[in-house]
């Protein structure tokens, strides 16, 4: 299974690399996606993390309130099966990368927000009627990231802030909560 995500990501990847460089020959960009000016990375930093921890807590803060959101985490983790730390941080590295390669580095600069919001949205259609309430999450989360790209000029604070929390999310899901999740969770 996750070699199969990984190279479905890797095929996305190519591609969402390829979209972005064709634009950047036949436009302008709300913000080019590969560049870090290094102006303001500590406060970007610090902002970053604070997402992270904020949704993380939220995510465990629903799953423990929400019955509907319980019974979708119990149907994710029997989907994913059992993986090792390093296949779960594979899998979050490649997944929050591609993703924002191509739905901020990309159609952010395409489409705009919230279309591009919307789409991310679309794409995390779930394969299960419990999951509902995933491609809003999907879709609030496509509006912070990608007004975190437009507010830092990059996509590498949401890259890095994205595969956080998927790593974070699956771990807790495979009950292998990081230190991290453990700390913030007793909080």
């Amino acid at each position: 299974m996750i070699r199969a995500a990984c190279l479905l990501y890797g095929i996305l990847g190519v591609v969402g690399s390829g979209l972005i460089l064709w634009r950047s020959r036949n436009g302008h960009f709300d913000f080019d996606p590969f560049t870090f000016s290094g102006q303001g990375w500590l406060i970007h930093s610090a902002a970053c993390l604070a997402l992270i921890a904020g949704i993380h807590l939220l995510s465990i803060f629903a799953v423990k309130r929400f019955s509907t959101v319980a019974k979708s985490a119990r149907d994710i983790k029997s989907w994913l099966g059992e993986y090792g730390k390093l296949e779960i941080l594979a899998l979050a590295l490649v997944s929050g990368l591609v993703e924002e390669i191509l739905f901020r580095g990309w159609l952010l600069n395409e489409i705009g927000l919230l279309f591009s919001s919307a789409l991310f949205g679309l794409a995390h259609i779930p394969p299960n009627r419990n999951w509902r309430l995933w491609p809003f999450f999907a879709f609030l989360m496509g509006l912070i990231l990608g007004s975190l790209c437009l507010w830092t000029g990059s996509i590498y604070f949401a890259v890095a802030a994205h595969a956080a929390i998927n790593y974070l999310n699956i771990s807790r899901l495979d009950g292998q909560d990081p230190p991290i999740a453990e700390s913030i969770a007793k909080i």
